[in-house]
């Protein structure tokens, strides 16, 4: 029933807004308070109505949904509240109403799409009726075991490169701040791009060692401490998503395997981390390394803050907003349609750069498009605006894109949460949980950013744990599975119906 309101609600929602537009209503202030409340309560009637067929509150959905809000929709919330004056209205009043307008409308039929993929693949299951495999004492502990062994081989791996890439933050910040890291003149070379692509990997080994550590410390302990010298160092660095982002899909990983995470105290250090450590870093990461760590200098900086609510969704809401907004004003006005082509050049991402020289990928990254078409001046010095997906669909394949691809994104998302819904798997949990860490920032980047990611440091680290129980079960036939399937990761036994 929840989902049959939400199709209907949406539907007359969108046709409403369209034909409302279509009547010169995009250049009209008045529209844009009912597009903003609208931007707001697609993602929450989402949530609700997906909790509601899912029992889960916590999990790589819920996570998208809250960066989509973030990321696309924080102008819109300070907007519906009446909280924008200080900052000159949506978009700071930098954009015409119809520019505006339309890029809110895009916005919201994105949010309906991508909701309505996930609540119509959620009808694949029954809320009272959610798959689970029995639980096999003996394939968890093998599946832990290769869980750990995976993790550690990870760690070892990174654990050089990553010294050396936090002495290089650390000494191309203590002087030219947050701008000095994407500086031309500190182009790294080969072998700091090696130790940088290598360093990475501690982030799927810190989610491996958590996945199988729930009947040993150790692992736990490691993994938590990795998670938390790889946040660190980002977080001094001023790159807040990439610090968060993986503390919030190894806290899954650890609410769904080791232990359920308290709602609220979850929830009060989720908004501490928003509304206090995301502001404060907003106003050193540009200062030197002395003085983004004295503590000072920090609680200076957010007295200096006239509203760190308003301060924080104002930064983050504009950011993936106006890349709508820019796309839809040059597109295909100034460049045509891509049809397809950043897409292409997110496969040939897939290929390390190594060997010195521009990437093609790279030269022909939607970020650096965009910056050059803005502000060519700051794109010279190695600025940047990021991107969106929501400005590559539109970008690709117009309207179609907005609508088609959206659906299929919260239908492809939704379809894994509910395909670990049904096996006790530790190995599939951990891949997923490699996987949220990199996708939850997808409404803050493009294409050719996430799968690159997801391959190396999602993909891979799966096929190595899966090679590792292949090389296991091959030695041994009393773990009751037939040895080198990736489905047997999955499941030992048949299925039964339980109860979520």
């Amino acid at each position: 029933m929840g989902v049959f309101i939400y199709f209907i609600g949406s539907a007359l929602s969108t046709i409403f807004f369209f034909f409302s537009l279509d009547r010169d209503g995009a250049a009209s202030s008045g529209i844009t308070y009912g597009l903003s409340l609208a931007c707001v309560l697609a993602p929450v009637a989402t949530f609700l109505v997906w909790r509601r067929r899912t029992n889960s509150s916590f999990d790589p959905l819920t996570l998208f949904l809250l960066s989509q809000l973030l990321f696309l929709a924080g102008h819109q919330l300070l907007h519906v509240f009446f909280m924008d004056d200080s900052i000159q209205g949506i978009l700071n009043g930098i954009f015409p109403t119809r520019t505006v307008n339309m890029a809110l409308f895009m916005v919201f039929v994105s949010f309906v799409c991508f909701g309505g993929g996930a609540l119509f693949r959620s009808l694949s299951i029954n809320k009272i009726q959610i798959w689970k495999s029995p639980v096999n004492e003996t394939l968890l502990r093998v599946q832990e075991l290769i869980c750990v062994r995976t993790g550690i081989i990870l760690v070892a791996i990174s654990a050089i490169p990553f010294i050396y890439s936090f002495s290089w933050y650390m000494s191309t910040i203590s002087t030219g701040g947050y701008e000095a890291v994407y500086d031309p003149e500190n182009a790294q070379s080969l072998f700091e791009r090696i130790a940088f692509i290598l360093m990475e990997l501690s982030v799927p080994g810190a989610i491996f060692l958590i996945a199988g550590g729930k009947s040993r410390k150790i692992p736990l302990i490691v993994g938590c401490a990795v998670l938390f010298l790889y946040a660190a160092m980002n977080f001094i660095v001023g790159t807040r998503a990439h610090a968060i982002m993986p503390i919030l899909a190894a806290a899954w990983v650890w609410h769904r395997r080791v232990s359920s995470l308290p709602a609220l105290p979850t929830l009060l250090l989720g908004l501490f981390t928003i509304f206090v450590v995301f502001p404060v870093i907003a106003v050193v990461r540009s200062s030197g390394l002395s003085d983004k760590l004295a503590v000072d200098t920090l609680i200076n900086a957010y007295a200096g803050l006239d509203n760190p609510i308003i301060s924080i969704l104002d930064e983050m809401g504009k950011s993936g907003l106006r890349i709508t907004a820019w796309v839809y004003e040059l597109v295909p006005i100034v460049r045509d349609y891509d049809y397809g082509k950043s897409y292409f050049f997110a496969i040939l991402a897939l290929i390390p750069n190594v060997f010195g020289g521009e990437h093609i990928s790279s030269v022909n990254r939607l970020s650096l498009w965009i910056t050059q078409a803005i502000r060519p001046e700051w794109a010279l010095v190695g600025g940047g605006f990021g991107f969106s997906y929501l400005g590559e669909v539109y970008l690709n394949f117009g309207w179609y894109g907005v609508t088609i691809i959206s659906f299929l994104l919260g239908w492809l998302i939704a379809g894994f949460v509910l395909k670990l819904a049904r096996n006790q798997s530790c190995i599939t949990l951990a891949y997923y949980g490699c996987v949220c860490a990199i996708l939850t920032f997808y409404p803050r980047a493009e294409t050719q950013q996430i799968i690159r990611n997801i391959v190396w440091y999602g993909a891979i680290p799966y096929f190595m744990a899966i090679i590792l129980y292949k090389t296991r079960s091959a030695g041994s036939g009393r773990y009751g599975v037939a040895a080198g399937t990736a489905r047997n990761i999955e499941s030992a036994n048949p299925r039964t119906r339980s109860g979520p």
